[in-house]
């Protein structure tokens, strides 16, 4: 009984991460060479080929991918047999920036040689930078250990660019909603009198809180097209430069998480800017990014992926 009850839970959950994958597909054109000397001691003719490629996963988060290949590497010089492999294995990422991942696969392919077939253990590693919101290119080296045909055996290294569009990131660039915008637009004006004054009260109440301000954002932009809501943060940390901010960049769930991860951060940083542009010192800023792991509204209404399109202004311990 427990037995079956673990098998169910691992099932679930994994069920559950699939629902909430996103899926991917591609292609790669590459080049494949063999080593001068086959496995049996007999000099492969020509020793490379044009290899090409087709991909297709899912991307669980911004660290795990599962990922099935077919590739096509030709006849390496093999007797004009082609060889053909079907691939499958985990793909782990590693954050080197904003937009490259360096990236490393180890599984298994199954290769069809000529009359026979073989199974092999399969290495991969790469780069992958991300170029637009659906897409990144990558950068891949390849390799299969045991090719068999029961005449030869070899083993394969394959140099590839590619190409792979992430589906769930299709929604429309919004425009940015004119009644969204008395959201942002709310700041109660300063009488120049009372300046002083109002300041020091406000302060004291965003201390508690800790919010400043919010910046709504359109779908896939990190334009910023309301200033209003910047106006009092400009004011306070101008006038007290002993106060320091923590600005936090979100997206709402459409596309995958090491896209929404670079938008939030890309938001942020737009904020950041305005904001030293229109004098605050540098050294009173902090960004980060969150992508869509912290939202406030619910992510399956157009309404509520609008509100969690943001960038929070946050009032920090003073200096």
């Amino acid at each position: 009984m427990k037995k079956t009850l673990t098998i169910l839970t691992t099932l679930a959950l994994f069920v559950s991460n699939l629902l909430y994958a996103n899926p991917y597909l591609g292609f790669k054109l590459g080049y494949t060479w063999l080593p001068d000397k086959c496995y049996t001691g007999k000099v492969c003719v020509d020793n490379s080929s044009t290899a090409t490629g087709l991909f297709g996963g899912y991307s669980f988060n911004d660290i795990v991918d599962f990922e099935m290949g077919y590739d096509f590497l030709g006849d390496a010089g093999l007797a004009s047999t082609n060889v053909r492999v079907l691939t499958l294995a985990p793909k782990i990422n590693y954050n080197l920036t904003d937009k490259i991942d360096l990236y490393g696969k180890f599984g298994v392919g199954y290769a069809n040689y000529g009359p026979s077939s073989d199974s092999s253990f399969l290495g991969a590693l790469g780069l992958e930078y991300i170029v637009m919101k659906n897409g990144s290119i990558r950068f891949e080296y390849q390799a299969l250990t045991d090719i068999n045909n029961n005449i030869v055996s070899t083993y394969t290294n394959t140099a590839s660019i590619g190409f792979s569009y992430h589906f769930g990131t299709s929604e429309k660039l919004a425009q940015p909603s004119v009644k969204s915008q008395p959201e942002v637009k709310s700041q109660p004006e300063v009488e120049s009198e009372a300046e002083e004054v109002i300041i020091a009260i406000a302060v004291t109440d965003y201390i508690e809180n800790q919010r400043l301000g919010t910046v709504l954002f359109a779908s896939g932009s990190a334009e910023i097209n309301d200033t209003s809501a910047l106006l009092y943060t400009i004011e306070l940390l101008t006038q007290s430069p002993q106060y320091h901010i923590n600005i936090i960049g979100h997206t709402d769930s459409i596309g995958t998480a090491q896209y929404n991860k670079f938008l939030s951060l890309q938001r942020a940083r737009s904020v950041a800017d305005k904001l030293i542009e229109e004098g605050v010192e540098p050294e009173q800023i902090s960004v980060k990014g969150m992508g869509y792991t912290d939202p406030i509204a619910s992510n399956d209404t157009k309404e509520g992926r609008a509100k969690n399109r943001r960038v929070d202004i946050i009032l920090s311990d003073e200096k």
